[in-house]
């Protein structure tokens, strides 16, 4: 026989003894068997031959609130019938609570003037403080309406005021 295929048969049957005794026997440091292997470790399910299990996927998605006011000041003027509108808008990812503080009078120093103010929703629907709304994935726009009656010359010159407060409660 060629010597080359001689050398390459030796080769061979070399390789696939050692492989076979590394495979088998105890071998060395690291090896099956040997020192420093580690043995055998069963899973937590403990499942044998037929292993099946499962991984539960929770997504957690925070509440969220986004409120747009359109004018911040109303301004309740002779020329206007002292009255004055606004409106915000409201978007948010869940059912909510309108609170809503509106002023009963505007306040000038120790004097002060009654003051109605309406909140509504399109459809003419009034909203007072605490009122629930429940979410439908749509942005809420609800009208603001100050207006104060019975201005005249009994009343007393000088600015008065008052806050209006709008809060989104989960």
């Amino acid at each position: 026989m060629n010597k080359t295929i001689q050398a390459a048969l030796a080769a061979l049957a070399f390789g696939v003894c050692a492989t076979s005794v590394y495979a088998g026997g105890p071998g060395g440091p690291g090896g099956p068997g040997g020192p420093g292997s580690q043995p055998h470790k069963p899973g937590k399910s403990a499942c044998g031959h037929d292993c099946k299990g499962k991984i539960d996927i929770v997504l957690e998605v925070p509440k969220h609130c986004d409120l747009d006011i359109a004018d911040s000041t109303l301004v309740l003027t002779e020329q206007n019938n002292y009255t004055d509108s606004t409106t915000f808008a409201v978007r948010t990812n869940a059912d909510y609570r309108l609170a809503i503080t509106p002023p009963s009078t505007l306040v000038n120093g120790s004097r002060s003037v009654p003051v109605s103010v309406d909140t509504t929703r399109r459809g003419g629907a009034t909203y007072r403080n605490g009122s629930t709304v429940n979410w439908d994935g749509r942005e809420h726009t609800y009208g603001v309406k100050a207006y104060a009656r019975n201005i005249g010359i009994g009343t007393y010159a000088g600015n008065y005021k008052g806050t209006y407060g709008v809060e989104i409660k989960f």
